[in-house]
Formats: structure tokens, C-alpha cells, sequence
């Protein structure tokens, strides 16, 4: 006999359905609920008889992990250290909520630090983890986010089908193929996509294509590239040569010159808060480069545009009055706004200086794009690759 569903349309019905789902859950209950690519089924790591359900309902061994899934894309740090992988912030960012599972490398002692802060036992590694590596999914789904959330406890999950059989993409579906062996079945119409969710493994930074899902390899590798934005004011000085000392580091990090950086996946740009547009380069700024050996390409000043804030996904500012205007720009992009120096000196305008200032200007900027560069990760690729990591990449949700 198959479990009760609920069906979750109306609010009332949605918030009674998702408040039992996560007490099932917390309860040591398997739960079928909807995402955007296929239905799950899920149960809660922090019980060992839900867990065994889990893996007898799927006929998974214990050395055949599931993912966690992710009420927000914040959660990302209850399980994995961000800081540690530039990489894995900028997926997290790019992908989630999204129909992507991430397989992350982690650290032993991050491993058993999170687990100390999850409230696990030792022993409950094998739970989450798997050869040093947890597999991560946040469904863009309202649905299945108001259960994780509610949940309040990590949450195991996988496509609610038998080994061998499509995934569902429906309630009814789900309920054919396991419903008898599950305790409650969330109805919330048909998933958008119908498709498993794509994999990618990340280990440091190198990002890997496990299986391809909603997103492919192509849409992938667009995803992986980054777009670097310098702002200063009249964008004739600090900003033209921040963005040539950034092409130059960057060209020679990945072996290419510079013309074919967005090839590589990297695109650099600058603009200025308070520019006209149309004036060139000043001369001293494009002799202080040369000084350095830092080609320097023919550059028209260019206003700063929100457009040009969304398309960046990172945003280096020469001083806080700078910073100030792209945020009143673009307040919904401030948390990819900075300045240059991340112990938040100002980088202060060289023009009528002389020569001599314009190179120090310049040689200090190095040194900071250097830093900057290394914090982003940058030069990142997709790669195809018949992993070695034990997470799944049949049908999962």
C-alpha cells in the first residue's frame, strides 16, 4: 500500500505538508518530495534507522554515498570549508539553488570538525562522507527548500525510483515505484526539468564533469568563466593599468597571451565611477607600465554601467568613494564589490604626480592583483573525467 499524499498548491496545504514532512524526517522517516529535475526520496543523517531504510529502499551498500541536500546555498559551510576552494565559492554562487550536485574534496580535520558542529558522533562520518569527499545539492525548488530547511538536520537524498528505473517526474510516478517503502509522498505537480541533476566533482581547484544532467559540458564551462572588473574614477590612470597588470598575471598563469584570455575563461575590464567615456590613456600611466613590462593595449575610458557590475563576478575598487558608487549602482551586487586592497587601503590617484609615483601606483597594484588573483582561483576548467569518486552518477536527483 502506497504512503499518504499530500498535495502542497495552497499555501495551507504547503505549509501542513512541509511541517509532517520534517517531522517524518527528524522521526527516522523516509519522505518523498519534488524538485526541479526528478523527485527525491529522503531521510535524515542523523538517524541510523533512516539512513537504513534509505539504503534499502535504493539497494545501496555503504560504499555507495548519497548526497546531502541543502535547504540554502549557505549551508554549504555546515558540511565543507569555502575558504579553503575559490572554485567551490564561485559554483556555490553560480549554481545553487540550481539542478547541479557538487562533489567536494574536505579536509580530515574540517571533516571532523563539522561533524563536532552538526552534532554527529565520530562514527557518523560514513554517514556524510565518503573517501574524503560529500556530494552537495540545493534544489531550486520551493517545495523541497521549506523541507530541507524545516528539516533542521542533514538531509540524505536520491531519485525515488529502484535501481534500473527511470526517475520520477511526478507524485504519481514516485508513488508507483517506491511509494509502499516510504512514509509520506509530497505532490508538487510535474518537475520542471525531468532530468537528473549534473555532477560535478571539485578537488582544490579543478572542477571535473561527472555526469551530465540538466546543464552540459558547454553551459558548464561558460559557467566557469570569470569576469574581473576594475573601477577608479576617470578610468585614464589607476583602472586601465590594474586591468593591464591583470591580463599580463593572468596570460602568464594559464599560457596564453593575453588576446586569448577569454578563450581561457577569463575576461578583464575597467571603468570609471565618475567617467566621460572617450579619453584615452594618460601617458605617464602608459609608461609606467611599460617600465614594468606590462603591455600596454589601446584603451578608450568607459562610465561605469550596472550592466557592467552584473556581468563581473568580482568587482576591485580604488578607494571607498569608488565602491560607494558602484553599490548605489548596483546594491543587489555588494557582496561582490571590494576594494583592491583587501586590508582596505585606498589606492590613491596618481595624476600630477609624476612619473615616479605612477610606478610605485603600479608596482603596488601588482601586488594586490596578485593576491586578488589567487583568492579568486582563476583559470579553473571543466573537464571531462571517468572520476574515482564513490558518489553516484546514475539517476540521482
Amino acid at each position: 500500500m502506497s504512503a499518504a499524499t499530500l498535495e502542497c498548491e495552497a499555501p495551507q496545504q504547503r505549509d501542513h505538508a512541509v511541517q509532517r514532512a520534517a517531522e517524518l524526517l527528524r522521526g527516522g522517516g523516509l519522505v518523498i518530495f519534488p524538485t526541479e529535475t526528478v523527485y527525491g526520496v529522503g531521510a535524515s543523517a542523523a538517524s541510523p534507522e533512516g539512513l537504513r531504510r534509505l539504503r534499502t529502499v535504493k539497494q545501496r551498500s555503504d560504499a555507495k554515498p548519497f548526497s546531502v541536500h541543502l535547504g540554502d546555498p549557505s549551508d554549504v559551510e555546515r558540511y565543507t570549508d569555502p575558504e579553503a576552494s575559490p572554485l567551490l565559492k564561485r559554483l556555490v554562487r553560480k549554481t545553487m539553488p540550481g539542478p547541479v550536485t557538487l562533489v567536494v574534496e574536505v579536509a580530515d580535520e574540517v571533516i571532523e570538525r563539522k561533524l563536532r558542529d552538526l552534532g554527529l558522533p565520530p562514527d557518523a562520518r560514513g554517514r556524510l562522507y565518503h573517501q574524503n569527499t560529500i556530494g552537495l545539492r540545493c534544489p531550486d525548488h520551493e517545495i523541497a527548500s521549506a523541507v530541507l530547511r524545516a528539516a533542521g538536520e542533514p538531509i540524505l537524498a536520491s531519485s525515488a525510483n529502484l535501481p534500473g528505473q527511470p526517475p520520477p517526474t511526478d507524485a504519481r510516478q514516485a508513488a508507483q515505484a517506491i511509494g509502499s517503502e516510504v512514509d509520506l509522498i509530497l505532490d508538487g505537480g510535474p518537475s520542471r526539468f525531468a532530468r537528473a541533476s549534473t555532477i560535478i566533482t571539485i578537488r582544490g581547484n579543478r572542477a571535473e564533469l561527472l555526469r551530465e544532467g540538466v546543464l552540459d559540458e558547454r553551459y558548464l564551462k561558460k559557467l566557469l568563466q570569470t569576469s574581473i572588473l576594475f573601477v577608479c574614477s576617470g578610468n585614464t590612470c589607476r583602472s586601465p593599468m590594474a586591468e593591464a597588470i591583470a591580463r599580463h598575471e593572468l596570460s602568464q598563469r594559464l599560457g596564453v597571451t593575453p588576446e586569448r584570455l577569454t578563450e581561457a575563461g577569463v575576461q578583464v575590464a575597467s571603468a570609471g565611477a565618475f567617467a566621460y567615456g572617450g579619453a584615452p590613456m594618460t601617458p605617464e600611466a602608459a609608461e609606467a607600465l611599460e617600465r614594468m613590462g606590462v603591455p600596454a593595449s589601446p584603451h578608450t575610458a568607459r562610465p561605469l554601467t550596472a550592466a557592467m557590475i552584473q556581468q563581473a563576478d568580482a568587482i576591485y575598487c580604488m578607494t571607498d568613494t569608488h565602491r560607494v558608487a558602484a553599490r548605489d549602482q548596483a546594491p543587489w551586487a555588494e557582496g561582490r564589490v571590494h576594494l583592491l586592497d583587501p586590508c582596505g587601503a585606498c589606492i590613491e590617484d596618481p595624476i600630477g604626480a609624476g612619473l615616479e609615483t605612477y610606478v610605485q601606483c603600479a608596482r603596488t597594484m601588482r601586488d594586490l592583483i596578485r593576491r586578488r588573483l589567487d583568492e579568486l582561483g582563476v583559470g579553473s576548467q571543466i573537464g571531462g573525467h571517468e572520476s574515482q569518486v564513490g558518489h553516484s552518477a546514475d539517476a540521482d536527483v
